[in-house]
């Protein structure tokens, strides 16, 4: 199933936290992955508290390939879904998710129904309370 719509129904739909934000990023990996076939899927996660990124440079995907251990030994992260704890900073490095759910590969981290992801992220927002 598509990642962007599980997100949009698991989190968006069904977490109505103000306090909730979702970064999506958009990167070209499959042939047709480009600027203008990112900015229309953008309407798979219509929610406002979504922001929408394009990485042309597949830089950040890049970063997160080394900076976590991705499933399959794969060295580039794509099709994945991280969470982290409220007033994570972007310094130096880039910040280590408390969790993350992933397409990369069938193991316990996969996305599925985002179940999993959706009940990670209900924990980090309940530590904020």
């Amino acid at each position: 199933m598509n990642g962007a719509r599980v997100v949009q129904r698991e989190l968006m739909e069904k977490i109505k936290d103000k306090r909730l934000s979702l970064h999506v990023v958009w990167t070209p990996v499959l042939k047709n992955d480009e600027h203008a076939a990112a900015l229309s899927s953008q309407s798979l996660i219509p929610d406002p508290r979504a922001t929408h990124y394009w990485d042309g440079d597949k830089v950040l995907g890049t970063v997160y390939g080394e900076a976590v251990e991705l499933p399959n030994g794969r060295d580039f992260a794509w099709d994945i879904y991280f969470a982290f704890p409220g007033g994570v900073l972007w310094k130096d490095t880039v910040p280590i998710p408390a969790d993350f759910a992933h397409q990369l590969g069938r193991d316990e981290r996969h996305l599925g129904n985002g179940s999993r992801l959706r009940k990670m992220v209900q924990g980090l927002l309940k530590e904020l309370e």
